[in-house]
Parts: structure tokens; sequence; C-alpha cells
């Protein structure tokens, strides 16, 4: 796996959203965890850390 760690996409993608304005809730948290849950799974064991966090900011 690449060697970006799960913090650090949670947190890009978390900062990206609150740059953009959008207003935390509880289902946008679990919406994100689901996102990045789902970016690492359809990830192969190659996949480098850009094309990890460029899957979970796409979803």
């Amino acid at each position: 796996m690449a060697e970006i760690s799960l913090q650090d996409v949670f947190n890009r993608a978390y900062t990206y959203l609150r740059a953009s304005g959008i207003d935390m809730t509880v289902d946008r948290y679990r919406t994100l965890l689901h996102l990045i849950e789902d970016s690492v799974a359809s990830a192969d064991e190659e996949e480098q850390e850009d094309a990890l966090l460029e899957s979970a900011m796409e979803r």
C-alpha cells in the first residue's frame, strides 16, 4: 500500500471541504469516511499515494 496514511487522506479531503465552505455534519463525516474506505478498497497494492488521494477526492 502507499506510504500515505489514511489520516493524511482524511485531513486533505476534510481541509478541501472546509475551504470550500462546506459545513461538516455527522452525516458528512460518515460519507467522507465511506468514500475513503471505498478508495482504499479499490486501490491495488502497487497504487501510489497520489492516486489514492486523487481517488478519494474524485468521489
